[in-house]
């Protein structure tokens, strides 16, 4: 892992999105995160990244990544979804940085910071903080795994949220079960 981090051997891939109805609003692709071994070949992020949170590293990769992402060229018509994790959203030193990055890169109303329910719930403070000041700068919010923790629908009122990623357990047999489909159109009707 370290040498993972220090020789940067990390690649980005996108993962488009697409709505089941059809949609003509902008394209959406979600940032994946792979690493490389000594022959270049591709390592699962499973195999890394509960060790980076372990050991304290989320907040170096989260950075390669923003940095790396906004580097590129991006297409102007999608919006890029970049995972947050809550090392990094807890970390109010990062914060200013990120915002003199989005602002120098002209790329932040193309950012949708995707964060999970249990990092936003175990900081609020801070991620309302990071929530706010970023989509001031044109930045949305996805709370991703949403029903899997203890959110309460006043707390994600409270966190400004531009969108929900319902968690694969709920998801994974909606098409089968009739429980499952009445809980995820309840809880859509909820969160609108």
């Amino acid at each position: 892992l370290p040498q993972l981090i220090r020789d940067g051997r990390f690649r980005l891939y996108g993962q488009r999105v697409v709505p089941l109805r059809n949609d003509r609003g902008h394209g959406h692709i979600e940032v994946l995160l792979r690493g490389l071994d000594d022959h270049d070949q591709i390592v699962s992020p499973g195999t890394f990244l509960s060790a980076a949170e372990r050991f304290g590293l989320m907040p170096k990769i989260d950075r390669w990544v923003i940095e790396t992402l906004l580097a590129g060229q991006l297409d102007p018509d999608c919006e890029y979804a970049v995972n947050l994790s809550g090392q990094t959203l807890m970390d109010k030193h990062y914060l200013p940085e990120l915002e003199a990055l989005l602002k120098a890169s002209g790329k932040a109303h193309q950012i949708s910071f995707e964060i999970t329910e249990s990092a936003a719930m175990s900081g609020i403070d801070t991620a309302r903080e990071y929530i706010r000041r970023l989509k001031l700068l044109g930045c949305r919010f996805a709370l991703d795994d949403f029903g899997a923790g203890y959110t309460s629908f006043g707390q994600l009122r409270a966190l400004s949220i531009d969108l929900l990623k319902i968690d694969g357990s709920f998801i994974s047999g909606i098409a089968d079960n009739h429980d499952s489909r009445l809980f995820v159109k309840t809880l859509l009707q909820l969160a609108k």
